[in-house]
């Protein structure tokens, strides 16, 4: 064993005296010692990190440059999973990274392990295809163990911001969409004993065109819709994507399961009341042939309600989706009584709240993806970011565009800087990209509403009325959520906020998408999970009064005749609502809402509510409730009336 340890620190390489630092090799911050000293290198230019989660971080020290002071670069790993690992594959874009050209590490340090083109370290080999140059295959000799480090160099000036890596093996893969080309093309996916699997070619996958492909299978009651499916699919064939082919867009292939889920099956892939478990997830899908080229997802009456959803990891391939709210709805509201199922999303929200998640599993966050400032980055109602991955589109698509993910970076929108921003400006559009009919949202830090403006227009971001010659500061962004383990919380600091584009840093490959393993990463803890999932009805309750005060409602007699008494009730909520009222019983508790008392109330209004004074016999007085999607608020009357 010490044996061992020590090779994994202390790597010799021929000439005697070049080593990685004894360091420990778990450290992941510049400067890396995982690597020796090579050249003009003091140590590793980019570190690969292998996550918990199996993922594979990619890490820069703008420190070191090229070892050979040109184009070759010294890379790192460091293993902190559980498990060992076999082999990664390392992608860089234009890189020509495998196009080895005999001055690899060991021409500089001399090597006195095998290494055939010179650009191994001392425990590891490359697999590379002639016909992929951009990326090449470190296979380990011996499975790097978990804890464990080492090293290799690859062709190029290469940086943290150029590679992508992930674990397992090379895979030719000409349209970029995470699954092999075999996988695509006739006759298909090698299953072994001569049995080849050509599903995804039926379908219609090619080689030369992006795919994306989902599984769904919905609880009854929870199924989304045709209409939304198709919604969602024509989102996917619009995307600003080029093909092989020369034909634009991603097909999206969405194949709903056979059978329905039932209540006890959906409640069996719970962890808890609003968690998903994962490995349940994972092992009721497995079986399925489909493994590996598909996302999967599971739509059902969960707790999580109101239109929310959950995926299993930014990278990942596995989702919940509710978008029907609870199970379950009170037995009065149904004539004939009995309990039935209810979903009130519209086919637009369906389709946004898929798509939405789909684009967590894609490596998509709410601001956008890296690299970006983490509060960027998870910024959730950023004026100038339209894709439905923002809370601001997240139900129905950007208004005047419909649902997309975002088409419109820094050429097209400009970075906000809320302690500067210009009224008469506005959002300016920085090119034609922009529909005419397009519209966003931003927060109006003076009455605590979102208003909807055009861009290219001037905004009164400070809503002071008018539009101030100089720059104002103000939080156009609804106060956001921050992502915690134990919850969420709010952050009101005063910032930048970036624009981003999304179509183009899409991550095809989440979780075992276009792998041949069969092993799921495993399920990110329950606590880092809570951190992946849209805030419940009760949280953004809890948010939403931070950022507003619950107001309080009055209800007072102003009139009454023989047969009736008439309230009047000032309404001041953020958003419109509902108004009922209910006669409150003999022991003080509200009674059921009475027939005929709603009304549709909107913010600043005062409404008159004309009640029967035989619907109050023997009752205390009468409680008027306003609900709205954050709270429901009541005013009782005087006990006499």
């Amino acid at each position: 064993m010490c044996v061992i340890l020590a090779a994994a620190l202390t790597m010799a390489l021929g000439g005697g005296a070049a080593t990685a630092s004894a360091d420990t090799p778990t450290s992941t911050t510049p400067p890396f010692h995982q690597c020796p000293a090579v050249g003009s290198a003091p140590g590793c230019a980019i570190l690969l990190i292998v996550n918990a989660d199996r993922t594979v971080s990619v890490a820069g020290d703008n420190g070191v440059g090229p070892y050979d002071g040109a184009d070759d670069s010294l890379i790192g790993i460091v293993n902190l999973s559980s498990t060992a690992v076999d082999a990664v594959t390392v992608t860089g874009t234009g890189s020509d990274l495998s196009g080895f050209d005999g001055d690899g590490l060991c021409t500089y340090v001399g090597c006195s392990y095998p290494a055939p083109t010179g650009y191994e370290g001392p425990d590891n080999t490359f697999t590379t295809d002639p016909a992929i140059p951009d990326s090449a295959e470190v296979d380990f000799t011996t499975p790097l163990a978990p804890g464990s480090s080492s090293y290799f160099s690859l062709e190029g000036a290469l940086t943290a911001a150029s590679l992508t890596a992930r674990p397992g093996h090379l895979a030719k893969d000409t349209d970029g969409d995470g699954i092999p080309d075999s996988w695509e093309d006739s006759p298909g996916r090698d299953l072994g004993g001569g049995v080849f699997d050509g599903a995804l070619h039926s379908l219609g996958a090619s080689s030369l065109h992006k795919d994306i492909f989902l599984h769904i299978d919905s609880e009854k009651g929870a199924e989304l819709s045709d209409k939304a499916t198709q919604l969602l699919i024509d989102a996917f064939a619009k995307a600003p994507v080029q093909n092989q082919d020369q034909q634009p867009g991603i097909r999206l292939h969405v194949i709903k399961g056979t059978t329905t889920l039932s209540e006890s099956e959906s409640d069996a892939l719970r962890a808890s009341k609003n968690d998903p478990d994962w490995l349940k997830i994972f092992e009721r899908y497995k079986a399925d042939p489909e493994l590996n080229a598909f996302h999967y997802v599971v739509s059902a009456h969960w707790d999580r309600a109101d239109y929310a959803g959950q995926t299993d990891r930014i990278p990942g391939q596995f989702i919940v989706v509710n978008n029907c709210g609870t199970r379950r709805v009170p037995r009065f509201l149904f004539f004939g009584g009995g309990l039935r199922h209810t979903c009130a999303a519209s086919d637009a929200d369906q389709a946004a709240n898929l798509m939405h998640e789909l684009g967590h599993n894609l490596g998509l966050h709410h601001g956008g993806a890296g690299p970006m400032a983490t509060d960027d980055l998870e910024d959730q109602f950023k004026p100038n970011y339209l894709s439905v991955m923002s809370y601001n589109f997240s139900h129905s698509g950007v208004p005047g565009i419909g649902l997309t993910y975002s088409q419109w970076g820094p050429a097209s929108l400009p970075v906000l800087d809320e302690n500067s921003l210009s009224e008469p400006a506005g959002i300016q559009k920085l090119d034609n990209s922009i529909p005419a009919a397009a519209r966003t949202f931003y927060y109006c830090p003076a009455d605590g509403k979102m208003r909807t403006v055009k861009l290219g227009a001037g905004i009164d971001w400070n809503c002071k009325s008018g539009r101030e010659p100089s720059p104002v500061s103000a939080n156009i962004d609804f106060p956001r959520y921050v992502r915690q383990k134990d919850g969420f919380a709010f952050l009101n600091t005063k910032r930048t906020l970036s624009p981003h584009e999304d179509w183009s840093t899409l991550l095809y490959g989440g979780d075992l998408i276009g792998q041949s393993s069969t092993t799921y990463p495993g399920p990110i803890a329950l606590a880092d999970q809570r951190a992946l999932a849209e805030p419940t009805r009760e949280e953004r309750t809890r948010l939403a009064a931070e950022v507003n005060p619950i107001p309080t409602l009055t209800a007072k007699v102003t009139a009454r005749d023989r047969s009736s008494v008439t309230l009047t009730v000032p309404v001041s909520t953020t958003t419109d609502g509902v108004l009922t009222w209910s006669p409150v019983e003999p022991d003080g508790s509200p009674g059921q809402p009475v027939p005929g008392s709603t009304v549709r109330a909107g913010n600043g209004q005062t409404f008159e509510v004309r009640i029967p004074l035989n619907a109050l016999t023997g009752r205390q007085g009468v409680v008027v409730n306003f609900t709205n999607d954050d709270w429901t608020v009541s005013g009782v009357t005087p006990t006499r009336l």
